[in-house]
């Protein structure tokens, strides 16, 4: 998958419900350990009422020790390895940049 460039789409919610995965259990901390890139995901909300940052918050738990720029590249796989056409995938990226950048300045300039 690494060598491939293949992404692996988790919904972390989902996958406790469903599959009964736990902190302990889920392969999310092998796809890290592994360099493997991940996307995360919300699932069909007719079946869980959930949201990319309830996502977000359990990907905390799961990975306790993850980084400000592995979840910067989550937020971007995301993007890279939607449906999009590659112009708006191009577009799109671009003003997740910008919105980082000013999240990055804003938190900086709050120290």
């Amino acid at each position: 998958m690494k060598e491939n460039g293949i992404a692996v789409e988790i919904n972390l919610e989902c996958n406790e419900v469903i599959l009964g995965t736990n902190t302990q259990t889920h392969l999310v901390n092998y796809y890290f350990d592994n360099n493997i890139r991940i996307c995360l995901c919300t699932g069909d909300e007719g079946i869980l009422r959930t949201n990319l940052t309830n996502q977000y918050l359990l990907l905390l738990d799961y990975v306790p020790n993850i980084r400000y720029i592995e979840i910067k590249q989550i937020v971007k796989n995301s993007i890279q390895y939607s449906f999009l056409d590659s112009i708006d995938k191009h577009s799109v990226l671009d003003d997740i940049e910008d919105k980082f950048d000013i999240f990055e300045k804003q938190v900086i300039s709050e120290k």
